[in-house]
């Protein structure tokens, strides 16, 4: 009996152990737990090389690991720094489109835990397309423009404006939507001579001068110097005129200047401005972006327009002056040349 009672002693010590073992197991390799590792620490000092959380990270604060040392007596050692963690679920920032706005910085609620912040940031408006309109048809009226944004290259077309690139390289800086006649080579003898008249509802400049010198509008001797040739002032005689003084004098400067202009797309059409011509460059020359390169007070451009007052003279424009201006001049003095041509 007696050695019954003791095997079953044994048995039950051994069970116990072996609770024992199980418990300090679990605690061994449960989540971290600062009073329980220095329960534990004189009786399992291996185990106890650990990292304990003191102050956990968030979205936008750091936190702090502290290392517990193995050795008895207890100490802690080694802080580290674990970074913040950054916001989660948040759009990025991106940039404007032509068509969409845009945002420089990220945006959205946050979904990290409780976090929940919503950041709103900066927007940016759409930038809106930028095109370079250029005619693309203008047998008909009205022409066709067509766009492309400098940004995207999206394109899109309308009705040609002031301020599109011609079908001759130029820039449109006139528009009548009932038209206006146009007369160019004449056919005849001056007695019977006969014009070929066409309608046009553009008038287009050239992107620049027809020569960087100042010309004149007749040569000294010839009979465009001292006879009226008929002129006009109107819009649509700007051609006529140019042709009158080739005709009267094949060696006008000013005439031959615009009449041997071909421009950026090689066209053989352009003539001297007419006064009315003339002031309308003048009036639009900033909406149609076209560049004047001469700002000297006594800066002028000769129109193929004569002066009424004077068969020697002719208008130019003072075009750089605040105010319009057309002072008649002389036809042997010189000034600059701006070829346009009708369509």
């Amino acid at each position: 009996m007696g050695h019954g009672l003791t095997q079953i002693n044994t048995d039950n010590k051994k069970k116990e152990m072996f609770i024992f073992i199980l418990i300090i197991s679990f605690l061994l390799t449960s989540c971290p737990n600062p009073w329980t590792r220095e329960l534990l620490m004189p009786l399992f000092p291996e185990y106890c090389d650990i990292c304990v959380v003191t102050n956990t990270a968030t979205c936008e604060n750091a936190g702090v690991e502290t290392r517990r040392c193995s050795e008895y007596p207890r100490h802690n050692e080694s802080i580290r720094t674990v970074n913040a963690l950054g916001h989660q679920g948040l759009t990025p920032a991106f940039a404007a489109t032509c068509t969409t706005a845009g945002n420089n910085e990220a945006s959205g609620t946050c979904t990290r835990g409780s976090c929940g912040q919503t950041f709103v940031g900066t927007v940016i408006d759409a930038l809106e397309h930028d095109y370079n309109w250029i005619v693309t048809t203008a047998a008909t009226y009205p022409a066709t423009s067509t766009g492309t944004c400098i940004r995207c290259l999206d394109t899109d077309t309308r009705d040609t404006e002031i301020g599109d690139t011609g079908p001759a390289g130029g820039i449109i800086f006139y528009v009548d939507t009932g038209g206006f006649n146009v007369q160019e080579s004449p056919v005849g003898t001056p007695s019977d001579r006969v014009w070929d008249t066409y309608t046009a509802h553009y008038l287009e400049a050239a992107p620049e001068d027809a020569s960087p010198e100042m010309l004149r509008w007749a040569l000294t001797g010839t009979t465009a110097t001292t006879t009226n040739i008929g002129t006009s002032a109107a819009i649509g005689s700007g051609r006529r005129n140019t042709a009158l003084m080739f005709i009267n004098n094949d060696n006008s400067p000013a005439a031959l200047a615009c009449i041997n202009y071909r421009g950026p797309n090689n066209f053989d059409d352009w003539f001297l401005s007419s006064q009315d011509e003339m002031t309308q460059l003048y009036y639009n020359k900033g909406i149609a972006g076209i560049i004047i390169p001469y700002t000297g007070i006594n800066t002028g451009y000769w129109t193929s327009t004569e002066s009424d007052s004077s068969d020697s003279s002719a208008f130019p424009i003072a075009i750089n002056r605040p105010t319009l201006q057309y002072p008649s001049t002389g036809k042997t003095s010189s000034c600059y040349i701006r070829p346009i041509r009708a369509f």
